[in-house]
């Protein structure tokens, strides 16, 4: 059994060499068996797993995160405006774009955490934790001084309340 030419319609293919397309054919008929058999196989599992995640609780941002990242929002501009209140440097689109993109960051890192919880809470607080001290330890290694101690304490007390709160509201696995 020889093929004088084999031709793939969807990747317009010819093969002219009766053994590189007899080969060619073989395999190509058995990597459409074997999808075959892992689709099959692949739509039971996912029956079964459909009827247990029923049970699970789907990842949802919620209130308290938007309310989070409004009250970052505030802080952070509130802090860059005094800032340059005090230092008499202009306070204009730059630092208004730069405080929202602070705050967008600082709410995500806080909504990652979250989403770690659900998989271990005792090591997304100790991330959590560490990631509110290496911030601190950011903000006061550039600046010094009553607005920034101030700011760094009420910034501190949201994100840690924000993981305490999380931390209480999620129930280990």
């Amino acid at each position: 059994m020889t093929l004088s030419g084999v031709s793939c319609p969807t990747h317009k293919i010819t093969l002219k060499n009766s053994f590189l397309s007899l080969s060619v054919t073989k395999i190509y008929k058995q990597l459409i068996y074997t999808n075959g058999i892992m689709a099959t196989k692949r739509d039971d599992y996912e029956d079964e797993s459909e009827d247990s995640s029923e049970d699970k609780k789907g990842f949802s941002i919620g209130l308290t995160t938007i309310i989070t990242g409004v009250l970052f929002l505030i802080l952070v501009e509130a802090f860059l405006y005094l800032l340059g209140t005090k230092t008499e440097a202009d306070f204009g689109i730059k630092q208004i774009i730069f405080g929202i993109a602070l705050a967008i960051v600082i709410t995500l890192f806080l909504v990652w955490i979250k989403y770690l919880m659900q998989i271990n809470k005792h090591l997304a607080t100790i991330i959590g934790i560490m990631g509110t001290g290496a911030s601190i330890y950011g903000v006061t290694r550039n600046f010094k001084g009553p607005y920034t101690t101030t700011f760094v304490i009420i910034g501190t007390i949201i994100s840690l309340g924000y993981i305490l709160m999380q931390f209480l509201k999620t129930k280990q696995n």
